[in-house]
């Protein structure tokens, strides 16, 4: 009897401690409405294609787009953050910037390793 009150207590402290990683599937839906049109199956843009797990981290010309765990090294990241390491994405003249909700999920999906 004891456990079975202790288990939503330690559910709590677990939920309490810190963000969870975001999820592929939040994030292909980031991809899907923001970055697909130019970078699907029909001629990816740079040769990257964002339509699919594999093709996030084989890249394009540029390399990988996202290294699992590495924001920093994360192309992905560096053009919807507009760092100015690389071209802001999506292009301002095609669509607005990402919102930042949006990049704090990548963000989070990137640094919990990118899993799929």
């Amino acid at each position: 009897m004891r456990s079975f009150l202790l288990l939503p207590l330690v559910c709590l402290l677990c939920s309490c401690g810190g963000e969870q990683a975001a999820s592929y599937r939040t994030i292909s839906g980031i991809l899907e409405s923001n970055c697909v049109s130019c970078h699907g199956a029909k001629e990816p843009e740079s040769e990257l294609r964002l339509d699919s797990f594999d093709g996030i981290l084989t890249g394009g010309k540029s390399g990988p787009a996202v290294i699992p765990g590495d924001v920093e090294a994360s192309l992905l990241l560096s053009a919807v953050e507009d760092s100015g390491l690389v071209t802001r994405m999506p292009p301002e003249d095609d669509a607005p910037a990402l919102d930042a909700a949006s990049i704090d999920l990548l963000r989070r999906w990137v640094a919990g390793g990118a899993k799929p």
